[in-house]
Formats: structure tokens, C-alpha cells, sequence
């Protein structure tokens, strides 16, 4: 495949985060399919597993800009899309996406951006936003699209999030707790 970036460059097999891709050995740019973005977001931050990165689903997080590259796979029109955090639009990352492919074109350190964005997208939440956040992962274990393993993992992991961002939030609270003799229900 021709790279969608350089004039004369030509894509080539590779991997990032354990993932397979297609990257350009001229601008380092990969072709990535939707699924394996996912992936390889899960891949780069575990605490991130429950954070869906939907290209088309919440549109606070995302703006279709144009259209721009032509796809490597199907020669359509790719369309640049911002992926940016409302609570930090600064750190937003322009991408190109192939909806006949369903695969994401990501310049060199574009995966990382997106990484960051949603780390501090995760870290801006409250307790009570990571509380919201399990509730709805809670509902997908019963009816969501991934395998009640991954389901199960996802919610296990906000949950983790959600009594570490909890005690941030009570200091007295946790040291009140830790204080309890071994043996009670807090222990």
C-alpha cells in the first residue's frame, strides 16, 4: 500500500504495542484499523481498558473537520476528525479516518497524543464522575458488545480508579480506615 502522507512512500508491516499495523518508513505514520486503535490504547495505559475511544459515538469528544488523505486500502477520501478532550482541547489530536475500511491513519506520536489526551481526560474526573462511569460499565457486563470477561475487566479497572481518585478526595477518610484493627469488614 502507498503510504496516504508521502508522495513516494510505501507502507510496510509492523507493530506497535504488541499490534499489528501498516507503517510508512518515510514519515513513520501507521494504518491502524479501528479495532486495533482500541487495542493499542488498552495496550499503552491498562487503566484506560474501560475508556472507549468511538470515533463516531460521543461528539464532545470528537469533530469531523473534512475531508483529507486519500485511504491506503481503498483509494476513498479519508476524513480528518479532532479527537480532543472538552476538559483539555488543547491537547487534541487530528486524525484520518476511512469509514469503508473502518481503519485510522495516526501521524508519528499521534497514538501517544491520544493516550495523554485521555489520561488527563481521566484524571480531571472526580470520584463521583469514575462512580457514574462504573455504573455504566456495570450495564455493559449484562448487555455490552465485548465478552463478559472483558466486560468484567473494564469495570474492575474504573473501580480501582474510582477508590484511588476517592481517597485522593478524603484524605481523613482513608487514614480513618487504615486505622481500623485487621480483621474488620474496612481491613
Amino acid at each position: 500500500m502507498k503510504c496516504p502522507q508521502c508522495p513516494n512512500g510505501n507502507l510496510a508491516p509492523d507493530e506497535v504495542e504488541g499490534i499489528a499495523v501498516d507503517r510508512c518508513g518515510d514519515c513513520k505514520g501507521i494504518w491502524i484499523g479501528e479495532e486495533g486503535l482500541r487495542m493499542a490504547k488498552d495496550e499503552a495505559d491498562e487503566n484506560l481498558v474501560w475508556f472507549d475511544l468511538d470515533l463516531w459515538k460521543d461528539k464532545t469528544h470528537f469533530s469531523v473537520l473534512g475531508e483529507s488523505l486519500s485511504c491506503p486500502s481503498c483509494e476513498s477520501r479519508l476524513h480528518r476528525v479532532r479527537y480532543a478532550s472538552p476538559a483539555a482541547p488543547e491537547l487534541g489530536v487530528d486524525i484520518d479516518y476511512c469509514r469503508e475500511c473502518r481503519a485510522v491513519w495516526l501521524g508519528e506520536g499521534e497514538l501517544s497524543a491520544i493516550v495523554r489526551s485521555m489520561e488527563d481526560e481521566v484524571a480531571r474526573m472526580s470520584s463521583a464522575d469514575l462512580l457514574r462511569a462504573s455504573l455504566s460499565e456495570a450495564a455493559l457486563i449484562l448487555n455490552g458488545p465485548e465478552p463478559l470477561a472483558l466486560e468484567w475487566r473494564d469495570l474492575k479497572r474504573v473501580l480501582q480508579l474510582m477508590k484511588g481518585r476517592f481517597f485522593l478526595e478524603h484524605p481523613t477518610l482513608e487514614r480513618l480506615i487504615q486505622e481500623f484493627p485487621k480483621g474488620t469488614p474496612f481491613q
